[in-house]
């Protein structure tokens, strides 16, 4: 699949464009394989806007219909303890690309205490066990993020100082095996850039927003919604620069 980026560029699926807030209609124009923008007010079931046909997730514990980004919708809250999001199904992972693509989530800490809890808490983490993942993650590191992704057992990440935001910050990463790079970036800003990666191994086992496993462990404590991915595509900094502005 060729690395194509930009909102000029034709849809490669059929978006509901009755739907959503003008941020969510944004995310649609950069079609995402699958788009989670975590907005329900009832139920369990955890929608994929995307329009690629992904089955729904599923909600285990998440406080939903929380304060969301600032468009007008709304998020789920994890406890910290025992809630976690399930979007994993074989349609997922038999589309998702660990070698070549893009995710984003915008996070929010439920407090100030969360940076220096001394807690790994995990906000996303598709993977194929311990050594193939890709993951945002609070760091156990008073007032810092881990952002790093495995291939095929090599291991790249940067454990970051945040400066304790207590807003939603969207962490986007960039993987490409055939350039070399994974890039990390915060809000709209490049944090850092990685060489010398493995081979990614497909398909993924297991896709979680909120947590590391379905136990749970290491669960999120906090807010997160809009979560996107895209397979194949290398969202580029203007790309970014364009989904971090609500």
């Amino acid at each position: 699949m060729p690395m194509l980026h930009g909102p000029q560029r034709a849809l490669l699926a059929t978006p509901d464009t009755g739907w959503g807030t003008a941020y969510d209609q944004k995310v649609l124009t950069y079609a995402p394989t699958a788009y989670w923008p975590l907005d329900e007010l009832t139920g369990v079931a955890v929608l994929d806007r995307s329009g690629t046909g992904l089955p729904d997730g599923t909600n285990t514990g998440a406080t939903v219909g929380q304060p969301g980004i600032g468009d007008g919708a709304t998020s789920y809250l994890f406890d910290g303890l025992n809630d976690y999001v399930n979007v994993f199904s074989p349609a997922l992972a038999a589309v998702f690309d660990g070698a070549e693509g893009s995710i984003l989530a915008w996070v929010k800490v439920f407090n100030a205490g969360v940076w220096s809890d001394g807690q790994y808490r995990y906000a996303i983490y598709p993977n194929v066990g311990v050594n193939d993942y890709w993951n945002v993650a609070r760091s156990t590191g008073a007032g810092r993020m881990l952002d790093r992704i495995a291939s095929g057992g090599v291991s790249k990440s940067s454990n970051l100082a945040t400066g304790s935001p207590l807003g939603f910050v969207m962490h986007t990463l960039t993987v490409s095996e055939t350039a070399d790079e994974f890039k990390i970036y915060w809000d709209a800003t490049p944090k850092a850039t990685h060489n010398g990666l493995g081979n990614f191994v497909n398909p993924i086992t297991a896709f979680l927003i909120g947590a590391a496993s379905g136990a749970p462990v290491w669960v999120w404590y906090g807010y997160i919604a809009k979560v996107a991915y895209w397979a194949g595509t290398i969202l580029q900094q203007a790309d970014i620069t364009d989904l971090a502005t609500v």
